[in-house]
């Protein structure tokens, strides 16, 4: 199942399996799914159920009464992308992380480039938060949803703005 959500800092694509939130990404506008649903009734009531709780908690987490996210999720990648998306979960909100510092916690110091590739593959944004990741100088690095929108959440995380 796909579909779109308006949020405060634009639209979000959502993609569910019968296990869990699969793909949670930015996107330019609604979109509208093409995919065939062949799956039985019992999956699909489990798959709208998910889609409401999905729906929920990202208006709690804009609205600010949630902090982070307690959903099923359905990621699939290698061993050291699983490693670094679970770290990158557990920071909290309205806090800063640098990759050395990701990287030093995984016990892989010398792996910036694997870690920021493994960032850059985030199949859940905002579930698994890595623009809360940023360069020991300060400097933002890369987001999926652009440098402004990283920018943007971070301040928004830290209460200097608004969305």
């Amino acid at each position: 199942m796909r579909f779109s959500l308006a949020t405060e800092f634009g639209w979000l694509s959502v993609r569910l399996s019968a296990r869990g939130l699969q793909r949670l990404s930015w996107n330019s506008g609604p979109e509208q799914s093409c995919e065939a649903e062949d799956s039985s009734f019992g999956e699909a009531a489990e798959k709208q159920a998910l889609a409401r709780e999905v729906q929920r908690q990202i208006s709690e987490f804009f609205s600010g009464s949630r902090r982070s996210f307690d959903l099923a999720l359905d990621m699939e990648g290698t061993d050291f992308q699983m490693r670094v998306w679970r770290k990158a979960q557990s920071i909290p909100f309205g806090e800063r992380v640098s990759y050395s510092d990701l990287a030093e916690s995984l016990g892989c110091p010398g792996a910036l480039r694997a870690l920021g590739t493994a960032l850059g593959k985030n199949p859940l944004l905002l579930v698994i938060p890595c623009h809360r990741v940023i360069a020991k100088s300060g400097k933002l690095g890369g987001y999926a949803g652009g440098g402004s929108l990283k920018e943007q959440l971070l301040l928004w995380e830290s209460g200097r703005a608004k969305p």
